[in-house]
């Protein structure tokens, strides 16, 4: 049934069309042949599975790297499980480092809208406190992360190995 434009606020329920006949996709034959060709393809195709990040390639990729930010921004990234631009939206009060644990407390990002804040304690062992120049006590370092940018953490992993990524779920 056509309805003129004007009426739809009046009868919600009823199609509202240009005139031309409406097409319901479930029922045309052409359709769902080209849908189960689709879904039969995109199940055959073998996803491409980045190679994961190795502590030891973490390690020589903050040696390699010149710049203090970035080192720190790669070596943050790692322990934090992978969240580059979280990291770089930490504030010196959201960044505990006693003895050799690091407590981050993340209160910007993309998860934070749906869980909130939440605290990430993990444990920064001799070689990567060394390597980062991070001592007991101090956290002046993490104003340094917003200076390096997301592009250098993928720059300084890809001169370990030029077929490593920056994504989360890869740096494990």
């Amino acid at each position: 049934m056509w309805v003129p434009r004007g009426f739809a606020e009046f009868a919600p329920n009823v199609l509202v069309t240009n005139g031309l006949p409406a097409i319901v996709l479930a029922e045309d034959p052409e359709w769902m042949a080209a849908l189960k060709h689709a879904t039969s393809q995109a199940r055959s195709e073998r996803p491409r599975v980045p190679v994961a990040v190795t502590y030891a390639q973490i390690c020589e990729a903050i040696r390699l790297e010149p710049k203090r930010a970035v080192k720190l921004l790669v070596g943050l990234t790692w322990l934090c499980a992978g969240r580059t631009r979280d990291c770089r939206q930490l504030e010196r009060p959201d960044v505990t480092v006693s003895a050799d644990r690091l407590t981050v407390t993340f209160r910007h990002g993309k998860v934070i809208k749906k869980r909130g804040p939440y605290s990430l304690h993990t444990r920064l062992g001799p070689e990567l406190q060394t390597l980062l120049g991070i001592s007991d006590g101090d956290n002046s370092w993490v104003s340094l992360l917003k200076t390096a940018k997301v592009n250098d953490v993928l720059v300084a992993l890809r001169r370990v190995d030029p077929s490593l990524e920056n994504r989360h779920h890869l740096l494990a």
